[in-house]
């Protein structure tokens, strides 16, 4: 039991909320500053290009298989799968502890 690991597998999630995707405001808490995102499609995004882009299509996205790993003290990887609309990606995250809190520094969807 990791209280840090649970923490990151929870924002993740919160991020896959209909709730949370359809708020930008809520989305930009949970993003580090630097974010950085290569989509499903091979598409790079930005804080800025992602918000737009979740709080416009704010449907839901169920995941499992979480697989959290920490790779330093403030530093966690976490693996899963999702599924949106009968498509399924295999999905890496990287999140990092800042001052704030933990922030999605990385996150990567490869089509399955």
């Amino acid at each position: 039991m990791d209280p840090d690991l649970d923490a990151v597998v929870a924002h993740e999630l919160e991020l896959l909320d209909p709730a949370v995707r359809g708020d930008p405001e809520a989305v930009r808490r949970l993003l580090h500053e630097d974010f950085s995102e290569i989509g499903a499609s091979g598409k790079r995004w930005d804080p800025t290009t992602v918000t737009e882009a979740t709080s416009a299509t704010a449907e839901g996205i169920t995941a499992d298989d979480f697989r959290p790993a920490r790779l330093s003290p403030d530093v966690a990887l976490l693996t899963y799968t999702a599924s949106r609309g009968g498509v399924t990606t295999l999905r890496s995250s990287v999140w990092v502890r800042t001052r704030a809190g933990w922030r999605l520094r990385h996150h990567q969807g490869t089509p399955r």
